[in-house]
């Protein structure tokens, strides 16, 4: 659900943060500051006023 609404907003954005159809491992999406692996992952439910957040994770030394 979530990653259907961002593409259709966003065309293309659903492959560079998802890889078949699963959120990938080091991106992290918040709904009203929720983070969506807490809901209902990709199944989550956005609504017209939802903040979405998109965070790559960045690791390093």
């Amino acid at each position: 659900m979530i990653l259907i609404r961002l593409d259709k907003r966003f065309p293309g954005i659903g492959e560079r943060i998802s890889e078949a159809g699963k959120i990938r491992k080091f991106v992290n999406i918040y709904v009203n500051e929720e983070d969506v692996r807490f809901l209902r992952a990709e199944e989550t439910e956005v609504k017209d006023g939802d903040e979405v957040s998109i965070v790559p994770a960045i690791a390093g030394g």
